[in-house]
Parts: C-alpha cells; structure tokens; sequence
C-alpha cells in the first residue's frame, strides 16, 4: 500500500488601491504588491520548494522602479535593503527543523518575470533535502506556520495614459 503525500496551496495576490471609486493612480504613486501563499491545513506534507512567477505589465509599469521589500514564511518575516531588485539569503530553521531555506527572488529585465523561489536544503550537504516529509512550509495551522509572501514596489510609467488598467498576475507553485 502506498499513499499519495503532498502539499497544497491557495494563494492570493494584493496591491495598493487607487483613490476614489475609479482607484485612479497618478506617476508619483508607489504601488505595493503582496503575494501571499500558504500550505492549507489538509495537507499532507510539508512544501519543499515554493516559486513565484510574476508577468509584470512592462507596457505600464516603470520596471526600472521595482523595489523587492519583504519576504517570509511561518515566524520569519525578513526585510529586504532599499532598492534591490534581487536577493539572495539562506535562512537556517535548525534546531526547529533539519532545514536551511533558501529563498532566492529577482527580476528579469528582459522577460519582465518577477521569480521568487524557496528551497528546502540539507544543511549539511547544502542540496535539496531528500526526505519527503520535510520542507519548509508545514500545513497550516492556527499560528500561521504555513503561510508565506513575498512583497515589492514598484510605480507607473510617467506616459501612462488616463484610464488605463494594470493588469498582472502571479503564479504559484508547489
């Protein structure tokens, strides 16, 4: 008999709003997205690695504006220097589990994705870990140990025209 173990993830994305009921923005607004992610309750295993890919509207959005700002998972929230547009950090969950996590987010210019990924190691050989039953990302419970996010800002193109609607969407993986 063999059964089947996995994680399992609902997520969501969420940016600033406008002012009045259009939420019109203006060039000089900072607009501030969260994307959030989370290993639900009902799983059966904790999430090993974790990517983000967010298709940033290149047509509006000023690229060149983006500023990677917070990032974490369970109890760790981890905030990211001014003006980076990559980070790379291990995070090290021994004694609570066997685990170092790496999370490795940036922007690439030229396909203006927005990659973040976290990655469950071995401390000791530094490779992802074997054990099927570890990962960084437990289910979830009541003191949000399976929940994580990633954020970042970033403005509007200075020709951007009245009207126009930003669309962007974040897709998650497990």
């Amino acid at each position: 008999n063999m059964s089947a173990i996995t994680s399992i993830d609902p997520n969501k994305k969420y940016g600033s709003s406008g002012v009045l009921n259009s939420e019109y923005l203006n060039s000089d607004f900072t607009i501030k997205y969260s994307i959030n992610f989370e290993n639900i309750d009902t799983a059966t295993a904790a999430a090993q690695t974790v990517i983000i890919a967010d298709t940033l509207d290149n047509v509006n959005l000023d690229l060149s504006t983006l500023q990677l700002t917070s990032f974490g998972f369970a109890d760790t929230i981890i905030s990211i220097p001014p003006g980076r547009k990559s980070y790379t950090t291990d995070i090290d969950l021994q004694p609570n589990l066997p685990l170092i996590t790496r999370v490795t987010a940036y922007l690439n210019d030229s396909t203006h994705v927005l990659t973040a990924k976290y990655e469950s190691l071995d401390p000791l050989t530094m490779k992802p870990t074997e054990d099927a039953l570890l990962g960084f990302l437990l289910p979830n419970d009541s003191t949000g140990r399976g929940e994580g996010f990633i954020s970042y800002s970033i403005k509007a193109k200075d020709s951007i025209a009245t009207g126009t609607v930003i669309n962007n969407m974040a897709t998650i993986y497990f």
